[in-house]
C-alpha cells in the first residue's frame, strides 16, 4: 500500500512539473499567491480523479467478497463440526487400541510357548479321552455305528491335530534352548580365553610353562658342545632320549 502511495505521489508531482512548466508568468504569479488555484490544479490531475472511481471499485469488490464469505459461513461450520467430531472419534479408537494393545501384551507375557505345549498336552488327552469313551459306548450299543463313526473320527482327528502341533511347538522350543545355550557357550568361551587376560609385565612373575616347552630356554655359555636337537645321553642306556607321547600335542 505505502509502495502504490508513492508511486501515485511521483506521478503526480511529474505531471504538476509539466504543467507547471507550461504556464505563463501570470499564471505563475496567480499559481504562488492563489491557494484555491494551488488546490484546483491538483485536483484536476487524471491520477487524483481517478481515485474516488478505484475507492468505488474496491469497495464494491469487498462488499463482493463479503457477502461469498457470509454465504459460505454455514458450510464452513459444518466442515468444522464434523472434522472435530471426526478428531474425537479417532481419539476413542486410538484409546480402544492402547487398551486392547495393553491387554495382548499381558497376554503374551503369560502364555509362553511352554504353556502352550502344556495346553496342547492337555486338549490331546482329552480328545483322546472323549474318542475312547465314545468307543465304550458303540461297544456297549449305546449309540448307531453311522454316529459312532461321525463321532470317533472327529475327536481322533483333533486328537492327532493337537499332537502334530504339539510336536512342532516342542521342536520349536529345542531348537530356542539350543540356540540360547550355544550363545551363553560362546560369551563365556569368549571371555573365559587366556589370551583375553594380560600377562604380568613384572620382573616378579614367572613366565608361564606349556606342554610344548615344559623347561624355559637356558641362556648358551661360550665353551659349551654342539647344539642337538635331543638331550646328550650315554648309547646304549637311552638315557637322555624320552618316549614322546604323539598324541599330547592334540
Amino acid at each position: 500500500m505505502s509502495g502504490g502511495y508513492r508511486d501515485l505521489r511521483q506521478v503526480c508531482l511529474s505531471s504538476l512539473i509539466e504543467n507547471v512548466k507550461e504556464m505563463k508568468y501570470s499564471d505563475l504569479q496567480d499559481l504562488l499567491s492563489n491557494d484555491e488555484y494551488q488546490k484546483t490544479l491538483v485536483e484536476t490531475l487524471p491520477e487524483i480523479k481517478s481515485i474516488p472511481s478505484e475507492k468505488e471499485a474496491l469497495l464494491i469488490k469487498m462488499r463482493s467478497q463479503a457477502l461469498k464469505n457470509l454465504a459460505l459461513e454455514p458450510e464452513i461450520n459444518m466442515a468444522r463440526d464434523k472434522l472435530l467430531k471426526t478428531h474425537q472419534r479417532a481419539n476413542e479408537i486410538l484409546k480402544i487400541l492402547k487398551e486392547k494393545k495393553a491387554k495382548l501384551d499381558e497376554l503374551g507375557e503369560e502364555r509362553s510357548l511352554q504353556s502352550i505345549n502344556n495346553t496342547l498336552i492337555s486338549a490331546q488327552h482329552e480328545a483322546e479321552d472323549i474318542a475312547e469313551a465314545i468307543a465304550k459306548q458303540f461297544v456297549h450299543g449305546d449309540i448307531e455305528l453311522s454316529e459312532f463313526k461321525k463321532l470317533f473320527i472327529a475327536e481322533k482327528s483333533k486328537a492327532l491335530s493337537r499332537k502334530l502341533k504339539k510336536e512342532k511347538l516342542e521342536e520349536i522350543i529345542r531348537e530356542q534352548e539350543h540356540v540360547a545355550s550355544m550363545n551363553a557357550f560362546s560369551r563365556d568361551a569368549m571371555f573365559n580365553q587366556p589370551g583375553n587376560t594380560p600377562y604380568p609385565s613384572s620382573n616378579d612373575a614367572p613366565y608361564p610353562m606349556s606342554s610344548v616347552f615344559p623347561q624355559p630356554i637356558q641362556t648358551r655359555q661360550s665353551g659349551q658342545g654342539p647344539i642337538t636337537p635331543y638331550p646328550a645321553g650315554l648309547y646304549g642306556t637311552g638315557a637322555g632320549y624320552p618316549q614322546v607321547n604323539r598324541h599330547s600335542f592334540w
